[in-house]
């Protein structure tokens, strides 16, 4: 097992973004670019973040509520893990990204889906939500 599963969420994203401004992007063939010039990779991060996020949004802006009892509260987190542990188990990584990952050769799509599975991985580490 690698190292970023110490990692926090946060710093495992960010080292891939760090890898991916390390590349010479106008080297990029075309095929590995969008239409505006940008590299697929960084598509698919983007992508990624847009749909696992919205999981934590979704659950911050219900406990923000003031009306929720801790059970309630408690109930919340346990979904909110569990929803990050199915997604891990299932490689769901949210329908566009997994488009954009049939784009790219097998090797380099295994790297790309396990930082993502990385960043689920330490999402739900045992304390860390509950």
């Amino acid at each position: 097992m690698s190292n970023e599963h110490n990692q926090s969420p946060h710093a495992i994203l960010l080292s891939g973004f760090r890898r991916l401004q390390s590349w010479d992007h106008q080297a990029l063939p075309p095929d590995d670019q969008d239409g505006e010039g940008n590299p697929l990779d960084l598509q698919v991060y983007l992508s990624f973040l847009s749909n696992a996020l919205k999981i934590f949004h979704d659950t911050v802006l219900v406990l923000e509520r003031e009306d929720g009892t801790v059970c309630e509260r408690y109930d919340m987190m346990f979904t909110l893990k569990t929803k990050l542990q199915l997604r891990q188990r299932d490689g769901f990584f949210g329908a566009q990204t997994d488009v954009l990952l049939q784009q790219f050769p097998d090797l380099q799509a295994a790297v790309l889906r396990e930082d993502m599975c990385n960043f689920y991985q330490s999402s739900h580490l045992p304390g860390a939500a509950l």
